[in-house]
């Protein structure tokens, strides 16, 4: 499904401890942030993100809680902060 999540004062999409959810095909522009994962297992695909106030994608690894968040085919640009930021000792996030 196609979604459109514009001009949300925090994350545009939040994911979250554990979660193994699938984020695809999405528009997220003119959020705080466009999406962020925290501790979580996600398949984030053929995104457009662009324009947020701070990071496009955001992955952390919390209390050394594992995240395997899957970045592949998505259009990261014209973020304020960083495109993608990837922190945490846990971090086993991939980029394709």
């Amino acid at each position: 499904m196609r979604v459109k999540i514009d001009k949300v004062f925090g994350p545009g999409v939040k994911i979250s401890r554990g979660n193994y959810s699938k984020v695809k095909g999405c528009t997220i522009e003119n959020c705080k942030m466009g999406i962020h994962v925290v501790s979580a297992q996600p398949s984030i695909l053929f995104n457009k993100v662009r324009q947020n106030l701070e990071n496009g994608v955001f992955c952390e690894a919390k209390k050394e809680i594992r995240c395997d968040a899957l970045l592949q085919f998505n259009t990261i640009e014209k973020n304020n902060l960083n495109g993608v930021l990837l922190t945490g000792v846990n971090n086993f996030s991939k980029l394709d």
